[in-house]
């Protein structure tokens, strides 16, 4: 939790070194609503988008 507090705060006020973050972070989308884990008959997953990601 503290991490990610950290992160936001960095990311909030631009404290990027971004040299360093263009030559090594790759950002990618990747699948939303990917369900939730469970039974493939539960009706969560069976809702879900992507779901068995």
């Amino acid at each position: 939790m503290i991490l990610n507090y950290i992160a936001n705060y960095i990311i909030q006020n631009n404290a990027i070194n971004q040299d360093f973050f263009s030559k090594h972070v790759n950002l990618r989308k990747g699948a939303t609503d990917i369900g939730y884990g469970l039974r493939p008959t539960h009706p969560l997953e069976k809702a879900a988008k992507n779901p068995g990601f």
